[in-house]
Parts: C-alpha cells; sequence; structure tokens
C-alpha cells in the first residue's frame, strides 16, 4: 500500500492528521465548529472544538455520515478541560455509530501534544534536560527509549524525546572533543526516519542530511551508505517531484547501490528517479538506465509488480522517441509497503 494510502491506518500517525486539518479545503466544516477531514481513501480525522452543544445528535451525525462511512475515524477533542458536559453530548453517540475506538480518541493538550484518551501519562524524557551535563550514557538510554517508540509505531514518541535535545548536544559536541558524534547522527537519523513516516519529507531530508554532515567528518562509511540510501529514498518519494530533488536522490542512490550493490531497493528506488527524471527531460536513456536499476532490484529481491514494469518499460522503449515524448504512460513503481529504513548504527 503506498504511504499515502497507509495514512492513520497506524494511530500514532496523528500528526498527518492534524497537519491536514489545517488544509485550504477540509472536507466538511460543520455548525457545531467541528471540521472533518478525509485522510487518503481510509480514513477521517474529526476535529471536535467541544465549544457548542448539539440539540439534536441524531440529525447532526446522519448528517456525517456519508463522511464516515466504512473509514477508520479518528477524533481530536480540544478545550477538554474548559468544555461543558453538555457539549460533550454527542461524544459518545459518534464513537458508537461509528464504530471509533477508544485507542483512535485523542485529547489535545494546552502546548498542541496529544494525548491518548486511554492513556493516564506519557513518558517523555522532559524537554529542558540540561544536556551539558548528563553523561554520554545517559543519552544511549533515552536514543533506545526512542528508537523503540519507533519500533512500535509511537512516532510522536520518538519526536518529543529526542528533538528538543538536538541542538544542545550539537552544542556540546562542538564544545567537547569527548562526547561522541556517533550518538548525535544516530538520533539524526533516526528522526529523519520519523519525519518520513508523518509525511515531513522535507524535515526528513534536512535531518538526514545533518546526521551525513557528521558521519563524513567522522569517516563512518558503514553508517554513511544507510543514511545515504535513507535520504536518497526520502528524496525520491517526496511530493512534489521537482528535477533538482530527483538529481540528488539519482546521486545518493547510486553512491548507495556502488557501496552496497545487493540492496535491492535502492535499485528499485533508483530506477523510480530515472523515470521521474525522464518524464522531466525526455531523454530516452534514462528509461535503459531505469530498466537496469529494475533488472538489478529484480534479481536480488524478485517482485511481481517490478517484473511487470520491466516488461512495460521495455515495451515502451521499441517505440519511436517521439511516440515516447508524446505519451510517456512510463510510471514510476511504488512499493507496496513502507520503505525499510536503512540503519546501520
Amino acid at each position: 500500500m503506498p504511504r499515502a494510502a497507509q495514512a492513520l491506518t497506524n494511530n500514532t500517525n496523528i500528526v498527518i492528521a492534524k497537519n491536514a486539518l489545517k488544509a485550504t479545503h477540509p472536507s466538511a466544516i460543520f455548525s457545531h465548529g467541528a471540521i472533518a477531514q478525509r485522510i487518503g481513501q481510509n480514513a477521517v480525522c474529526l476535529f471536535e472544538p467541544l465549544e457548542t452543544p448539539i440539540a439534536d445528535v441524531e440529525n447532526a451525525l446522519s448528517q456525517i455520515d456519508d463522511i464516515m462511512q466504512n473509514r477508520t475515524i479518528f477524533v481530536i477533542l480540544s478545550n477538554l478541560d474548559e468544555c461543558a458536559p453538555e457539549n460533550m453530548a454527542h461524544i459518545a453517540p459518534l464513537c458508537h455509530r461509528y464504530g471509533v475506538a477508544k485507542t483512535n480518541i485523542y485529547i489535545e493538550q494546552p502546548d498542541h501534544s496529544f494525548i491518548n484518551y486511554i492513556e493516564n501519562a506519557r513518558d517523555y524524557v522532559p524537554a529542558r534536560i540540561d544536556a551539558n551535563r548528563m553523561p554520554p550514557s545517559f543519552f544511549t538510554e533515552i536514543f533506545d527509549y526512542a528508537q523503540d517508540a519507533y519500533d512500535r509505531g509511537d512516532y510522536e514518541a520518538v519526536l518529543r524525546t529526542i528533538d528538543p535535545l538536538i541542538r544542545p548536544l550539537l552544542d556540546r559536541m562542538r564544545l567537547n572533543a569527548n562526547f561522541p558524534p556517533l550518538l548525535i547522527a544516530q538520533a539524526l537519523n533516526l528522526i529523519g526516519m520519523t519525519q518520513r513516516e508523518i509525511g515531513c519529507d522535507d524535515r526528513a531530508v534536512n535531518a538526514f542530511e545533518a546526521s551525513l554532515t557528521i558521519l563524513q567528518q567522522i569517516e563512518d562509511y558503514n553508517a554513511i551508505k544507510s543514511v545515504k540510501a535513507n535520504l536518497g529514498i526520502t528524496l525520491a518519494l517526496s511530493t512534489p517531484a521537482t528535477l533538482p530533488k530527483i538529481e540528488l536522490a539519482i546521486r545518493h542512490l547510486n553512491e548507495v547501490t556502488q557501496l552496497n550493490p545487493r540492496d535491492a531497493e535502492a535499485w528499485l528506488f533508483l530506477a523510480n528517479s530515472y523515470i521521474e527524471q525522464f518524464r522531466f527531460t525526455n531523454a530516452k536513456s534514462l528509461l535503459g538506465r531505469a530498466l537496469r536499476a529494475y533488472d538489478k532490484s529484480y534479481e536480488i529481491e524478485p517482485a511481481q509488480d517490478v517484473a511487470l514494469c520491466m516488461r512495460e518499460l521495455e515495451r515502451q522503449m521499441g517505440r519511436s522517441p517521439r511516440t515516447l515524448i508524446e505519451q510517456p504512460h512510463v510510471a514510476p513503481i511504488k512499493p507496496t509497503s513502507t520503505p525499510q529504513n536503512h540503519d546501520a548504527f
């Protein structure tokens, strides 16, 4: 399933929902102030400000049946502490009517973070830790906690835990040669992987590039290979696609495939990037490069969608260059699962 269609299949992707609520054209705005926003094809996020009571709950809910039916529903409750009880009277019927799981109900906090309705607290590391006083072993424990949060899909916890620490740790690394730079590079790579999972590709690219800068300074080539793969794949996935992004993705992925010729996913995204570049330049030679990259990916890890694309690409290449330009039907393969994250730390 492409990443866009996966949105909110895991309830920790609530950040995507929050971003969607800022969209210029929400799917629906209701008279009592609620906003509904479709997320991909399979989910809806409903933002409930809880500012106005609803007189006829059943009638109000019937008006949103067409938006809510057969989709996973996520509810964000706001102003909960200041809310009058009558303003919440529709929440229980809403959850019952559309089968909203309690794990999919979130409460917005004053700092605009979220806690789950059934959680009493989150074990977040305090954001105001004095980074200059803590030993490296302390941060190793923090990053292990963040990695565990990432592995279970709790992306909000990852960002709340380590993102506030990066700047003070970078300052400390510059002032103290004894502080291990690999630790910070590891954290930046994890932040990049997390930002990519929630659809924040530009932030992910920035984190991967910062990690790569540190790794190149300490010449850790094994880790460089992994971060370059993450960076190249993120650039290849980034929307809207631009020629500079595609060219940069190709550069990084070419280096990755040279460092690790058995990385099937790097070959796959390299092929995709060549086809995207062809869309901008109409240079037929790019299709040959894409075909060779698909062939490498298929040789390492046979996949039906790659085989189909290879056959279609071969058919397209049999046409005249003019037809190719007028009818560029070749489309990049979109992996059927979320990209694996390369982590050699």
